[in-house]
């Protein structure tokens, strides 16, 4: 029984070994700004799975309003904020969010963000479901 018992304990740590990574979000982190104006987060989705997935939507209580953003260069090197109905994670990919590139728009902040605060961030992506982040706010 013992021998049975141990086969099956090594089964599940080779398949669990084997099994393919997680989807994950990491590292959430956010600049100091006053409460009336916006802000905005940034973090690292990691999506090691062979299907894409979409950012949908961002929510918190530090805001009136969230979107997502993503900064690109228009005509005569204009870098210009555009809103995004979804932000695709591409499978097996890293996507960093970034000053410059992706980010979650924090617009009109009922508080002001002061470094070595910390706000929760809930993200809602279509397949990989809920993730609610403590989002450090830091001088980077």
């Amino acid at each position: 029984m013992k021998s049975h018992l141990f086969s099956i304990a090594l089964i599940a740590i080779v398949l669990s070994a084997c099994a393919p990574g997680k989807f994950t979000v990491s590292d959430p982190w956010a600049r100091p700004a006053q409460a009336r104006g916006t802000g905005a987060a940034y973090l690292i989705i990691e999506n090691p799975v062979a299907q894409s997935d979409a950012l949908l939507s961002a929510t918190s209580d530090v805001a009136q309003v969230i979107e997502l953003h993503k900064t690109v260069m228009m005509q005569g090197d204009v870098m210009q904020m555009i809103q995004m109905e979804r932000i695709v994670i591409p499978a097996n990919s890293k996507t960093e969010f970034k000053p410059g590139g992706s980010h979650v728009m924090l617009i009109n902040l009922k508080c002001d963000l002061k470094s070595g605060d910390t706000f929760t961030l809930t993200l809602r992506f279509q397949n990989a479901g809920e993730f609610n982040l403590a989002v450090k706010v830091q001088d980077r």
